[in-house]
């Protein structure tokens, strides 16, 4: 399977990244970075293991306020998206992403199980509601044990982020094809200000870096509040987390595929029921505690994959990259599956011809 250079497959193309992203995908807005690290803390910062255990404990770390930029340099010329973000505890969160004169462009809210995601420009809302327990359900928050199993990680000095003191540390993946990562981390507030990714030959894909950081900030209740216009489109997206992927397939209706081959190191961290209306979307999630893989499963609607250009006469799949992260999409039997993940062509390609019908005990969902 080889990507596609064909325009006319550009709508299909941002339409899967897209989805692919909202849809507890590998990629998301800005947010703290949580790993572990080899490496010496000096003396009241406590151990390197437990430092970066503080930014996953997301419970302890303050309130804050802040403008944050992310570059991506994967384009033909470095692209930077502006963000505002208000953090008042853990799920408890405000991102708005604006232009460079402040006015705002999306508008997303975490409050509890539930995110809200307004696209201003185009009058839509999206709804992400999470179904049963538990409802902090998170399958795409780093792991510090599995990346450290993963990536030589290194302390490499101080800095500052503005005038908060940061201790920086890289990442190095053990496995070719993996991102190289810097963390600036703020000891004593456990927060990522600033992170840099690396791609092949240590070329700077991405970097994202507050601006402005207020720790304890007043922070007014309205704070989690959108004002909504009467004739906003309203569409409601369910996540219903999977115990195990016997039930996923039951709870899905159909034969599923699992991957045969995975890239070393990477496990399987979650599984998720989506459904927007009528429609159903697996998504199986894996990890290597640092980058992520997600493999999408829906029944193939043919009149619009065709319309997307998905289209079984052309061969029925189509590839894009953006950046570090690869989509791959096709048809298997009556499903559209769709890989989306920060690996290697070769890898996802693999991965994708190595996908399997699954066999559970007890008989499977016909397909």
């Amino acid at each position: 399977m080889t990507a596609s250079s064909n325009p006319r497959r550009q709508r299909r193309i941002h339409f899967l990244i897209g989805w692919g992203l909202f849809s507890f995908g590998v990629l998301s807005g800005p947010c703290p970075a949580s790993l572990g690290f080899s490496g010496v803390a000096r003396a009241g910062e406590g151990t390197p293991l437990e430092l970066l255990k503080k930014t996953e404990d997301t419970e302890k770390q303050p309130r804050f306020q802040g403008k944050k930029i992310t570059v991506d340099f994967s384009h033909s010329y470095p692209q930077v998206t502006y963000w505002k973000i208000t953090r008042l505890g853990s799920r408890q969160e405000r991102l708005e992403k604006v232009t460079p004169q402040g006015d705002q462009e999306e508008i997303l809210i975490t409050s509890g199980p539930e995110k809200l995601h307004y696209f201003i420009k185009q009058g839509v809302l999206i709804r992400e509601i999470i179904q049963g327990e538990p409802q902090d359900f998170d399958p795409l928050r780093k792991n510090i044990d599995l990346a450290r199993q993963n990536y030589t990680i290194e302390t490499i000095g101080e800095s500052q982020v503005g005038r908060h003191k940061v201790i920086r540390v890289q990442l190095h993946p053990r496995f070719s094809g993996r991102p190289q990562q810097e963390i600036w981390i703020n000891p004593e507030a456990g927060l990522s200000l600033r992170s840099e990714v690396y791609g092949e030959g240590g070329k700077l894909s991405t970097l994202e870096s507050f601006s402005e950081m207020e720790i304890n900030p007043r922070i007014p209740n309205t704070a989690l509040k959108v004002n909504l216009p009467e004739n906003v489109r309203r569409a409601d997206f369910l996540v219903y987390p999977q115990p195990d992927l016997a039930a996923a397939a039951r709870s899905f209706g159909q034969r599923i595929f699992l991957p045969d081959f995975l890239p070393p190191g990477f496990v399987l961290k979650g599984i998720v029921l989506n459904k927007i209306g009528e429609n159903s979307r697996l998504q199986l999630i894996y990890s290597d505690g640092l980058t992520g893989l997600s493999v999408f499963e829906e029944k193939h609607q043919p009149t619009v994959d065709t319309a997307l250009g998905l289209n079984p006469r052309d061969g029925g799949f189509f590839a894009v990259s953006r950046g570090l992260t690869q989509l791959l999409a096709f048809l298997r039997g009556n499903l559209k599956i769709v890989l989306v993940g920060e690996l290697g062509k070769n890898e996802i390609n693999q991965i994708a011809e190595s996908l399997k019908p699954a066999t559970f005990e007890g008989g499977n969902p016909s397909d």
